[in-house]
């Protein structure tokens, strides 16, 4: 019995215990989260947030959750990207829908371009917001920014191919004009080869 009676104190202990590592741990989560939740840039629990919208021809990889950034500083994040219906033949069906800390209210106006871009040749795609230009007045919930939209990849490599092309046939063109020069036919051939136009072009400097 008294073994019984010994073994009962340090049983409640031991669940004491792991009780109380575990609301430790739970505690020290929730404060890690918390803290890493105020340092993510976007403004935390206490700021404001306003939606803005924008259209594009293409979401070009862009992810609900992907970073938006003006000038390069964090201040929000994408929502929601949708298809909308191609309402008037529009060519931008492509809807982003971006929430956004008012903390830069003041840099972020109602006709800042937005963009895609691509941190680095294969990172990822998140909203670049340009204010550079814009002289409108600070954007406000729900409004739609206009969009900036960079050349894409495929066509840049079909307008450097054609111009490679209009180079080769220009340089085939010159060799052919080369080769007939040198074959001593044609005007500039016989300007070049011609001894007659030599001689008469030396006797008249000797002249003067």
């Amino acid at each position: 019995l008294q073994s019984e009676e010994n073994q009962l104190p340090s049983q409640k202990q031991l669940k004491w215990s792991q009780l109380r590592v575990g609301v430790t741990v739970i505690i020290a989560s929730l404060v890690l989260a918390l803290l890493l939740f105020l340092m993510s840039g976007t403004g935390g629990f206490f700021t404001k947030r306003i939606t803005l919208v924008s259209y594009f021809d293409n979401a070009e990889g862009l992810r609900p959750g992907a970073p938006v950034r003006l000038s390069g500083v964090d201040i929000g994040n994408v929502s929601t990207i949708v298809i909308v219906p191609n309402k008037d033949k529009q060519l931008t069906p492509v809807e982003v829908i971006m929430k956004v800390s008012t903390k830069y209210a003041f840099n972020l106006r109602r006709d800042t371009l937005a963009s895609l871009e691509t941190a680095g040749v294969l990172g990822e795609t998140f909203m670049d917001m340009d204010s550079s230009q814009a002289v409108g007045p600070p954007a406000q919930d729900g409004d739609t920014l206009p969009t900036r939209v960079h050349p894409d990849f495929n066509e840049v490599v079909r307008s450097s191919q054609s111009t490679l092309q209009n180079m080769d046939a220009l340089l085939k063109r010159a060799d052919r004009i080369l080769a007939f020069a040198e074959s001593g036919k044609g005007s500039l051939g016989k300007l070049i080869y011609d001894p007659t136009l030599y001689d008469r072009l030396s006797q008249t400097v000797a002249e003067l």
